[in-house]
């Protein structure tokens, strides 16, 4: 799955790649093309000499970025559950192409998940083939859910009936999965209305209800042009934003909402504090990880530190946060860090191997480890004799 992109006209080529920043923000897909077959053609990569062109010159030490550990931490750093999940159904939305009167999931969808992305919350969908994931949440909204299965109908009685909350904005089930009608509303008296018209504190007021207030907020950037992700596992919290290009020069606040330890993701130690105070951005994306104590540099640990050219060794991983994201870095003993021996990954516990090739210089080599989510670095000596 990936998403076709590259200089269309739409870009700004300004430098910054937004719609790759968005893409591991938001966790939308797992692969990009950029369109690079016309060297010298208006919407390449690359110029007539198979250069690259200025603008995406201006882009690679961002993308060098998100190759060398934001995009692995944001994919191995889970979304939290925050309570509550949007209902997808695929029969409604053939039932809202045949019927006028009802109202397609499309806009209800789209709405919340927008709204999600202003303030942090997570996204999470169920649909009829993974009902049991309603246990997991204390309100759902049903966006033009019309045409609802009798298992997802017993479902949700179920839900409302153990205490969950169901919004819809319009009256949900009238027709089975086979798009035939029901005699009545199955599910009438049992829900709570909302709409496209619902704005941002009417939504967090039914949250509310249940419980569900979120822990972090964004400030000082148009709620229209920004998305504000927060993951969490265990207890790292890692959060972001990413804006129009346009709003760099303005001041921004993440509010925590309690005091952590910050790390700006990548690189290094951002300050103890609840609030992340960001005066007047110069890049319209930023990543931090918070945690609740101070964290120290990754311990590197090889299982031999004097090795002969060709040798393997290997790094333990078992004290290492695991399920985050590593960098390994093995510099020459000219100080050269070796760009194809890097090796980004996220600790299992398992020992990593790697190999200094027959072709290494003798001489005081050393390994380096960054913990990406922090930009701490540890590092130890290896010796290679021949």
């Amino acid at each position: 799955r990936g998403i076709w992109w590259g200089g269309y006209f739409r870009c700004l080529r300004d430098g910054f790649p937004v719609e790759q920043w968005e893409y591991v923000l938001t966790g939308t897909l797992n692969a990009d093309q950029w369109f690079a077959l016309q060297p010298g053609g208006t919407q390449g990569a690359f110029a007539g000499d198979y250069s690259f062109a200025p603008y995406v010159e201006k882009m690679l030490p961002y993308l060098k970025e998100i190759r060398r550990g934001q995009a692995q931490l944001l994919l191995h750093t889970p979304f939290r559950n925050d309570g509550f999940a949007i209902w997808y159904s695929h029969a409604s939305n053939h039932a809202a192409k045949l019927v006028d009167e009802f109202v397609s999931p499309g806009g209800g969808q789209v709405a919340l998940v927008r709204f999600c992305y202003r303030h942090g919350y997570a996204v999470d969908f169920i649909t009829k083939r993974h009902l049991k994931k309603l246990e997991g949440f204390k309100v759902v909204f049903l966006p033009g859910a019309c045409a609802l299965s009798d298992d997802e109908v017993a479902a949700l009685k179920a839900f409302a009936k153990k205490g969950g909350l169901i919004v819809a904005d319009s009256e949900p089930g009238l027709m089975d999965d086979f798009l035939a009608y029901r005699k009545e509303a199955p599910l009438k008296g049992l829900w709570k209305p909302f709409s496209l018209k619902s704005s941002d504190q009417d939504l967090q007021a039914i949250l509310a209800e249940k419980g569900i207030v979120n822990k972090e907020a964004i400030a000082g950037l148009p709620a229209d042009q920004t998305i504000f992700r927060v993951r969490e596992l265990g207890d790292m919290r890692v959060f972001g934003f990413k804006t129009a290009s346009k709003m760099c020069g303005r001041d921004v606040t993440i509010d925590l909402g309690k005091d952590a330890y910050v790390y700006e993701v990548g690189k290094g130690f951002f300050g103890r504090t609840a609030k992340v105070e960001l005066p007047a951005i110069e890049v319209p994306f930023r990543l931090f990880s918070a945690f609740s104590s101070e964290q120290s540099a990754p311990a590197v640990s090889l299982d031999k530190t004097e090795i002969a050219a060709g040798d393997f060794v290997n790094l333990a991983t078992k004290g290492l946060r695991k399920g985050s994201v590593y960098r390994l870095e093995v510099v020459a003993p000219d100080g050269r860090a070796i760009p194809n021996r890097e090796k980004v990954f996220a600790a299992d516990g398992k020992p990593l191997r790697f190999q200094f090739p027959f072709s290494d210089a003798a001489g005081a080599w050393r390994v380096r480890l960054m913990d990406v989510a922090t930009g701490l670095v540890g590092e130890v000596a290896v010796t290679v004799g021949r």
